[in-house]
């Protein structure tokens, strides 16, 4: 019996009141033929120890996704006071630290031809266009965390075709 697939909604979405005026807005996104969903909360030690989230290469398995088939995926940070590195890497040897802060969410929505990044010293990729961004972009290879002063559990949801 094969999986049928079907269309993951998500929804983001802000509110603030300032002053007696509301500030704020929902943005839905459908995500069709969604046939491979990854859920997992992964426990992050503290210390020096670099946690692999999930991985993109040419085969699926049980943590390995297809760069074309990524749909979605989310990173969010369950702990309530503790902040962890991402480490975001390219196939061409690229690498993107972000700091996620306690209780906040990181969303990649794309991971073919999706990252771009350059040293200080080399191009400036402020006045890129879309022609050369494709040119110079590869694809995600892999997400790893790392938690500095204590242990945080990181959910990772991936939805792919």
């Amino acid at each position: 019996m094969g999986i049928n697939t079907s269309t993951l909604n998500t929804t983001v979405s802000e509110s603030i009141t300032l002053n007696g005026q509301t500030f704020g807005n929902s943005i839905t996104r459908s995500f069709t033929s969604i046939k491979d969903i990854f859920v997992r909360i992964i426990p992050v030690p503290s210390g020096t120890t670099i946690t692999t989230l999930y991985t993109i290469g040419a085969t699926e398995s049980a943590s390995q996704f297809i760069p074309t088939q990524v749909q979605y995926a989310r990173i969010t940070n369950r702990d309530n006071s503790n902040e962890l590195s991402l480490f975001i890497d390219n196939e061409a040897g690229h690498e993107v630290l972000y700091k996620l802060r306690a209780g906040c969410s990181f969303i990649i929505n794309l991971h073919e031809d999706s990252l771009m990044a350059e040293t200080t010293s080399g191009t400036d990729l402020s006045g890129d266009n879309s022609a050369t961004y494709a040119a110079g972009s590869a694809a995600i290879t892999q997400i790893r965390a790392q938690a500095f002063n204590a242990s945080v559990d990181v959910e990772v949801f991936v939805a792919s075709t």
